[in-house]
């Protein structure tokens, strides 16, 4: 072969090589677009029955515009339910996002779920599944089950900067974390955790339903406000929070405390040597485990508080601090994290289950009572209020009174006209006549109100205000009425979810999440005839607070303005309740701008309605009065709110059809009392004092309940209850002239005292009954008792004996029980004058 055939020849084997590997790299190259490219379980998230599923997804768009997708997700076995997020990228960028679905009852029982993750686009006017190379972009994702009792939330503060390990002393672990996770391990939960360190705090409210407990350690969360906003809310739902005070400053949660609490710090000190004061505790701990010595000090922060339960103590200052807020509960520690831990020497199998640390014997209390389940609200479960306002509508109650009343008015002034005539045998003639005519108006009053069952939606709102009036959360029940079945979506502005009956298995129904605050429930075909749905939101609210003020008998009450409602008129607050102490509500009548909270008159079995003559509606608001006031089941119970009825609270989720709207809120609002003039005397009515055991007390009656503010039922035991009966704060310093006492107790066959505990000398006894059925009262005004109550703090006993019809408790044949009904203090005093400098 001749150079140039072969020069020839390898030009043209090259060119083809060239080809070939151009080839090559250009089908290696991605398409240029919007892709799907990962999908995990966010770290709050939570797999359980009727719960919150969160996941994060991430898109990707390699292209030179901005690209917009939907990401839909998929549970395997509910074929009727689907959740939806839009998403819009920028090109060359990366969007992560979560997505929230409603977890259904049905996966009760099941070790795994099975989800499928989808991006469409839009396409002519269609939903498409996106592709690329002939493959849709999805994922699918299989997780187990939790089986948690409890979750809890971590904002660490950084992990201190690595060392060499021949560096002299070696570094100090992240005591703040090891004590989290410690205190989770010791009230028998796992280290599994929603760590927020580097992702966006949790502050909508999906974020916050699934979990129960959050632990704080980290300084500069305490600034950001929608966060502290969203927190708030949390707690004066039955959250709970632990802020670490070693780390972060005291001032910061100030926003968090309510009006009468504070917490204050004095200067902050290092200890090599320490001894620990357990305050009403019962738990089985030596003198010398609440001694500890370090090499290495121990900081603590020296604070003052008022307002808050201190259950350690360091040098007669608070270490551990407990602060209610609305239902929920806020844990303060001022003592370095480190000198709650000791090392585990003991190894467990579990990886879930074990931790380097554990949290000191003198702690577990502590770490269990802040790692428990947060506990149901109030009216959770389903009620038939909204099915109620459902149906035929009847003649009312008032127009029937009416026509009875006139019925008996107009026959008694025919008797009389008979009588003064003299003639009485018409009156057998004219009593007829007229019962006709009086039956004929109420079955002409019936057929204009009764026609056929129109299209409608009922709800049930119950709107929870926080502490500070500025949010309010709104928990709704409704039921809705369709003719026939129909598409309709059900769109919210504001931050929030829905959540419908699962027994709605027509059509697919999808949650979609277009912003932050914007989201909407879409069917193509909800089902015909009744059915249920829940929605959960919160809204910001303008100084939603109501002031008490005393007077001489009763308590004046000052309202806030509420929003309006369609016609632009403030919503006007109906049958009030206050409860400024859990477990003895007191009824209100309202005025137009003000309420009056009677003093003598308690709310309690089926009387929460001041009116005589109660409409139907009425009626029905005493019913959820009784369930939202249940003493039953484990409630978290919140006082000082002032609880009414509003016509429904027009911003939040609507329907996009028209539907006729019935329904009503139950509105709590916080309440403060105003402190009064000096001089001015008052009146403290039961219902403004707390009523608790005596925390002072090691050995504890359990016949009174501090979570209920009642007592237990049918007691068979002799029993010494020493309680606390605490005045308002507002009110301190307060001079009592006048105690009212009010006992009832049914103990047949045995004795009953009741003393007082004074601070110096032998009790005071205030009264002895023997075999006691019915209620005893009386006014006091001895001067021991008027000096000890001035206090604010007036310590009591009720002993009941054992029968005394027999002489030797074991030869009892029958059990004779005893409870006591109520046991009240009510203060007649004044506020005194400021002392002069």
């Amino acid at each position: 072969m001749t150079k140039l055939a072969q020069y020839v020849l390898r030009c043209w084997v090259a060119g083809w090589l060239g080809i070939a590997c151009m080839t090559a790299v250009t089908a290696q190259q991605p398409e240029r677009g919007l892709w799907l490219r990962s999908v995990a379980r966010a770290t709050q998230c939570r797999v359980q029955p009727g719960g919150v599923l969160i996941l994060n997804a991430t898109a990707i768009n390699s292209g030179t515009e901005r690209a917009q997708g939907t990401l839909v997700v998929s549970l395997d076995g509910v074929p009727h339910q689907q959740s939806a997020r839009r998403v819009s990228v920028g090109p060359q960028a990366a969007e992560t996002v979560d997505i929230y679905t409603a977890l259904p009852s049905s996966i009760a029982g099941q070790e795994r779920l099975n989800i499928k993750v989808t991006m469409f686009v839009e396409e002519n006017g269609r939903q498409v599944i996106l592709s690329r190379g002939g493959q849709p972009a999805e994922q699918t994702l299989t997780l187990a089950v939790d089986r948690l009792p409890t979750l809890a939330a971590l904002v660490m503060d950084p992990e201190p900067p690595a060392r060499p390990s021949w560096y002299w002393p070696p570094p100090a672990p992240q005591s703040s974390y090891e004590l989290a996770v410690a205190s989770r391990i010791s009230a028998g939960n796992t280290r599994q955790t929603a760590n927020f360190d580097v992702r966006a705090l949790p502050i909508n409210v999906a974020d916050w339903d699934v979990m129960d407990t959050i632990i704080v350690s980290e300084p500069s969360v305490m600034g950001n406000s929608a966060f502290l906003e969203s927190l708030r809310l949390f707690l004066s739902q039955g959250g709970r929070a632990w802020f670490m005070a070693d780390r972060i400053p005291v001032d910061s949660l100030r926003p968090l405390l309510a009006a009468d609490q504070s917490c204050i710090e004095v200067d902050e000190v290092e200890l090599n040597e320490l001894t620990v004061k357990l305050v009403g505790a019962t738990l089985p701990v030596t003198d010398q485990e609440l001694i500890l010595e370090s090499d290495r000090p121990y900081r603590m922060k020296r604070v003052l508080q008022s307002g808050g339960r201190v259950t350690h103590m360091v040098d007669d200052w608070p270490v551990a601090i407990w602060m209610p807020i609305g239902s929920g509960e806020m844990l303060i520690t001022t003592l370095d994290s480190a000198a709650w831990l000791e090392p585990n020497l003991e190894s467990t199998g579990d990886v879930l289950r074990h931790s380097s640390y554990l949290t000191r014997s003198w702690a577990g209390q502590l770490a269990t009572n802040i790692n428990v389940q947060r506990l149901p609200q109030p009216l959770q479960q389903d009620v038939d209020y909204p099915l109620e306002q459902i149906g035929n509508p009847v003649v009312p109650r008032p127009w029937v009174a009416v026509a009875l009343s006139a019925f008996c008015i107009v026959l008694a002034l025919l008797g009389a006209w008979r009588t003064w005539v003299g003639e009485m045998s018409l009156l057998g003639l004219l009593a007829p006549f007229t019962a006709v005519a009086v039956s004929g108006a109420l079955l002409f009053a019936s057929s204009y109100v009764r026609r056929d069952i129109p299209e409608s939606l009922s709800r049930l709102q119950l709107v929870h205000v926080a502490e500070d009036g500025g949010v309010a959360s709104i928990r709704e029940q409704a039921a809705v009425y369709l003719e026939d079945a129909r598409e309709m979506s059900l769109e919210s502005p504001v931050d929030g979810r829905a959540v419908v009956d699962e027994q709605v298995t027509s059509g697919v129904r999808r949650l979609e999440i277009t912003d932050f605050q914007q989201w909407k429930l879409v069917n193509s075909d909800w089902p015909p005839g009744l059915w249920r749905y829940r929605t959960h939101f919160a809204q910001p609210t303008d100084q939603l607070v109501a002031y008490a003020r005393l007077t001489e008998q009763d308590i004046e009450i000052e309202l806030p303005t509420l929003p309006a409602d369609d016609s632009g008129k403030p919503l006007q607050l109906e049958d009030m309740v206050l409860r400024y102490v859990v477990g003895d509500p007191l009824l209100c009548s309202a005025g137009t701008d003000s309420a009056t909270g009677h003093s003598r008159l308690q709310a309690s079995g089926e009387r929460w309605i001041t009116d005589t003559l109660m409409t139907d509606e009425q009626r029905r608001r005493s019913l959820i009065y009784q369930q939202f006031f249940s003493e039953t089941g484990q409630l978290q119970r919140r006082g000082r709110v002032l609880c009414g009825w509003t016509d429904l609270w027009t911003s939040g989720p609507s329907w996009s059809r028209e539907l006729a709207q019935r329904g009503a809120a139950l509105v709590e609002l916080p309440i403060r009392l105003v402190r009064p003039p000096a001089g001015r005397e008052v009146f403290v009515p039961h219902g403004l004092v707390r009523q608790r055991r005596d925390p002072s007390q090691v050995n504890q009656t359990f016949a009174f309940n501090d979570e209920s503010g009642r007592w237990a039922r049918e007691l068979t035991m002799a029993t010494e209850a020493h309680l606390q009966f605490d005045l308002p704060q507002q009110l301190l310093p307060f001079q009592v002239s006048e105690v009212e006492v009010e006992l009832d107790i049914k103990a047949p066959k045995r004795n009953v005292r009741l003393l007082c505990h004074l601070p110096s000398g032998p009790p005071f006894e205030i009264v002895q009954l023997e075999n006691p059925s019915i209620p005893w009262q009386a006014k006091l005004d001895d001067p021991q008792l008027l000096a000890a109550a001035s206090t604010g703090k007036l310590n009591v006993e009720l002993r009941v004996s054992e029968r005394t019809d027999v002489a030797d408790q074991r030869q009892q044949t029958n059990v004779i029980a005893w409870e006591v009904d109520r046991l009240h203090f009510s203060f007649r005093g004044q506020t005194p004058e400021p002392a002069t400098p």
